[in-house]
């Protein structure tokens, strides 16, 4: 299991769609990356996520560098 804690840096409206979906963008220090996930107004809302607050991600789910290197690179 992969676990990466981050910052939400910023919230923002995308371009012609402000009264439907948000675009949260995540800081995450362990990997130096900033990622950005769009969510519907109304799940924003309910969450009552906003700027600076901390979230964790658990991801669980077993990977096959074998296979994702083989598809990367087109190897037979």
């Amino acid at each position: 299991m992969i676990t990466l804690e981050g910052e939400i840096t910023e919230l923002t409206c995308p371009p012609n769609q402000a009264d439907t979906w948000r675009s949260m963008t995540i800081w995450f220090p362990e990997t130096k990356e900033h990622i950005e996930f769009t969510f519907s107004l109304d799940d924003i809302k309910k969450s009552g996520l906003t700027e600076g607050d901390i979230l964790t991600i658990k991801i669980d789910k077993k990977l096959d560098i074998d296979t994702l290197a083989q598809d990367l690179l087109k190897i037979d």
